[in-house]
């Protein structure tokens, strides 16, 4: 079971960072937002005039061999963008396995479009690492910077087959959201399985604040889980959230 959720936790930090996340750091290169593939919306790396404050959970479901459901609150997340199109991103993570512990702040990312330049903060040491932020022009992808995300198989197995459906729009605290749902069958005999499976992947995203609200994902080698965005203020942050503390010791890389 712990293992399980371990793989759960690494599969929410990727959703997390990749397709709700402005922007992230990995491997010492600069991830942008998304543009998904197979039909799904573009997310524009930054937003002007549309500012939010924002907090988005993960959470995990799965049930034992003896029917017994488990809930944990994997990840969390507080998002902050002002009408210059600067973001500010809070990464929490909880601190024991009882959901109400208190979750603890592991690192801050501040994008400034505006000063061209980006921050990732460590609150634990007080420092904070400067890198030059490229801001997209209008030209180059619509604003937006193109990841493809794709299963890498080796080419003598079978190929999983993707499938897309639109489900329409609906309404999620206040927003309406369209959604699409992403079936991903993997044949048997790919993965070491003797019967195919499927992963599915619903995905519900608002046009009016260029982001994801709602993404659940069903993966039979691990188990469920919901990543659910709430936009807490459509007032205008606070901009010193997008400043480097003055006690902070910046470095650049």
């Amino acid at each position: 079971m712990k293992s399980c959720f371990g793989a759960l936790l690494g599969c929410s930090l990727l959703l997390l960072c990749g397709l709700i996340a402005f922007g992230q750091e990995s491997s010492g290169t600069m991830t942008s937002t998304i543009v998904v593939r197979d039909g799904m919306e573009r997310i524009p790396r930054f937003v002007a005039g549309m500012p939010y404050s924002a907090e988005t959970e993960a959470e995990g479901q799965q049930t034992g061999t003896d029917g017994t459901r488990f809930d944990r609150k994997m990840t969390r997340t507080k998002t902050y963008r002002d009408s210059q199109g600067r973001t500010r991103m809070e990464h929490y993570m909880p601190t024991g396995l009882s959901n109400s512990d208190k979750p603890t702040l592991l690192n801050v990312t501040i994008e400034d479009p505006v000063a061209g330049k980006m921050y990732f903060l460590n609150p634990r040491e007080h420092t904070a690492r400067e890198k030059a932020l490229h801001v997209p022009h209008a030209e180059e992808n619509g604003g937006a910077t193109r990841i493809q995300t794709r299963t890498v198989m080796r080419t003598d197995q079978p190929q999983p087959k993707i499938t897309v459906e639109d489900l329409g729009t609906q309404v999620i605290d206040g927003l309406v959201v369209e959604g699409k749902k992403t079936t991903m069958t993997i044949p048997a005999n790919a993965q070491g399985n003797d019967k195919p499976f499927d992963i599915v992947t619903e995905r519900w995203f608002s046009k009016e604040l260029e982001t994801y609200i709602l993404i659940k994902n069903s993966d039979p080698r691990s188990a469920e889980h919901t990543i659910k965005t709430t936009i807490t203020s459509r007032a205008e942050p606070d901009p010193a959230l997008f400043q480097v503390p003055a006690d902070y010791t910046i470095t650049e890389k």
